[in-house]
């Protein structure tokens, strides 16, 4: 008869140790999840995402029944919405218990609190009321959580199946829920500040054979690991599908290295580009124009960290050549694997002593945010905020003179860094001559749009270089045969980064440029295992032609 009496302050003791309340200790969080949903992973799931039973949160019992009832008592819902499309449609979310034995209807569902716009909504449900309770056998627990995006209209709702389902997606959304014990009282510290984030992959995009139809003719290098074309030679290479890193990589006793400096501009101190922008959620289709998005966009403040390489022996006053690299690293952060490189083959003799300006971009990607409007609006703007803001602090910070030559001067991007890159040399030839670009973002991504250059960047390959004259322009391209294809809503047919590059060869080559396109097998967006091997080759290319004393 004395247990009972021993055990009440066991547990007091218990509590006061772990922190644990008898109220918290009857409660347990089912699952705390973050998901990203397009409107292409809808449709063959029926607007449906799952969570199951192994990822559940510790706690959960097989019987909801005893010795702890969670059947009579209540659940707590919470949704943070991180992203949802402009247009301020209705949604909400049908959350179903799908059990491991069930009766009746043989699952049953609450939902969440319904809402229009980003922000945290919560509410607490019984367990003995939401619709179909009691087609669970509670006893025997739940195998699985069905979540099913839907409009406000009932059950019949479901977001993939409207006339207009790019008000419903893509979607952003954590969802909580947090089973509460009868008699119990929901407690919030339970949910953490941030939860795991539900890693669904993103379709692979496709391999795209290098002798597919509409692919330039390739000069196979393929199946020599290490093997790059040569250093001056023009055309289409093909390469892989296995890498070595170039012995440039690596360091090289008793080669001196360059240093770094790095100053940071505010977007406040400056003339152009000043306010930036940004976006909370991704944009919708125009109706009334598939070229482009409408965007809900504000303004921000922002900083971005300039860091420069002066070569090893450089002598202040001394005009150099130099090369603008976007997406540069951010504040007390440095580039290693591109000095390192640097290093390497500026001691070797094979590029000039080169200045090179890394610049941070300004937030964000894509339509909406900044770095897409810095990278990929097709106008001289972004050259002429770096000839114009970024150069002369250089100059003054860093104690070098930067080459007024357009012979001397280089510009190196990756993705839409790499269609920056030729914009600026594009629009300003005066000023750049030399381009590098790494899956270069040659697609229809600028915004807004501009009716002069309609199909955005993609209007280089289209219209741009078969309709022009020539410009005094070298530029290196190289993509992976898994590259982009269709990584958003856009469907506009220009979409697909290794047609884009494609076209790029076919177009300079008939134009008759200096460019060596280099297609890399076996690699996806950037190039990333192809890289170690290409970049110090392709540095070399681009500024083949230029004095190296």
């Amino acid at each position: 008869m004395r247990k009972p009496y021993l055990f009440l302050p066991l547990l007091s003791v218990l509590a006061f140790i772990t922190g644990i309340t008898p109220a918290s200790a009857e409660q347990f969080v089912l699952f705390d999840r973050v998901f990203d949903f397009t409107l292409e992973e809808a449709i063959p799931s029926k607007s449906h995402l799952f969570v199951k039973a192994e990822d559940f949160g510790k706690g959960c019992p097989t019987d909801w029944t005893a010795p702890v009832d969670y059947r009579n008592g209540t659940v707590h819902v919470r949704i943070e919405v991180l992203e949802k499309p402009a247009g301020d449609a209705p949604t909400t979310w049908s959350l179903c218990y799908l059990p491991n034995k069930g009766q009746k209807n043989g699952y049953g569902c609450t939902n969440t609190p319904v809402y229009t716009k980003p922000g945290v909504y919560e509410k607490d449900v019984k367990m003995t009321e939401f619709w179909n309770n009691d087609s669970i056998i509670w006893t025997e627990g739940i195998k699985q959580m069905a979540l099913v995006i839907k409009d406000d209209s009932g059950g019949k709702g479901h977001a993939h199946l409207r006339p207009d389902p790019e008000k419903f997606f893509p979607t952003k959304i954590r969802v909580t829920m947090v089973q509460v014990s009868k008699g119990s009282t929901y407690d919030p510290s339970l949910v953490s500040a941030e939860a795991k984030e539900e890693k669904r992959e993103r379709p692979t995009p496709p391999t795209r054979p290098f002798d597919a139809p509409g692919a330039p003719e390739f000069t196979r290098l393929d199946g020599k690991p290490g093997a790059n074309p040569p250093v001056d030679a023009d055309g289409n290479f093909v390469i892989g599908p296995e890498y070595v890193a170039a012995p440039e990589t690596k360091a090289v006793e008793g080669v001196p290295h360059g240093t770094i400096k790095q100053f940071v501009i505010r977007s406040k101190d400056t003339q152009r580009f000043n306010p930036g922008i940004s976006r909370d959620v991704f944009g919708t289709p125009d109706p009334d124009n598939p070229k482009t998005l409408i965007v809900d966009t504000h303004l921000i403040d922002y900083e971005r960290a300039v860091t420069v390489y002066i070569p090893a022996g450089y002598q202040p006053g001394t005009e150099a050549p130099f090369m603008v690299t976007h997406d540069g690293p951010k504040e007390g952060k440095s580039d290693k694997n591109l000095t390192q490189i640097l290093d390497n083959l500026i001691a070797e003799k094979r590029i000039p002593p080169i200045v090179v300006v890394s610049i941070a971009n300004g937030g964000g990607d894509a339509q909406g945010h900044e770095r897409g409007r810095e990278y990929d609006t097709m106008s001289g703007l972004f050259a002429e905020y770096i000839e114009h803001e970024v150069l002369p602090r250089v100059e003054e910070n860093c104690d070098v003179k930067l080459t007024k030559d357009p012979d001397g001067r280089a510009t190196m991007g990756s993705s839409s860094g790499g269609s920056a890159a030729l914009i600026m040399a594009w629009f300003h030839p005066e000023w750049y001559h030399r381009v590098l670009t790494t899956s270069g973002t040659f697609v229809n991504q600028q915004w807004p749009f501009d009716p002069e250059y309609p199909d955005g960047a993609w209007g280089f390959h289209k219209t741009l270089i078969p309709q022009s004259d020539p410009k005094p322009l070298r530029i290196f391209m190289a993509v992976g045969d898994r590259d982009n294809y269709n990584p958003n809503i856009m469907r506009d047919g220009m979409h697909d980064w290794v047609e884009a590059n494609h076209n790029m060869a076919k177009v300079l080559k008939e134009k008759g440029y200096h460019y060596q396109y280099v297609y890399c097998l076996n690699n996806g967006h950037g190039i990333r295992d192809a890289k170690p091997q290409v970049l110090p080759h392709a540095l070399e290319w681009v500024w083949h032609g230029y004095p190296v004393e």
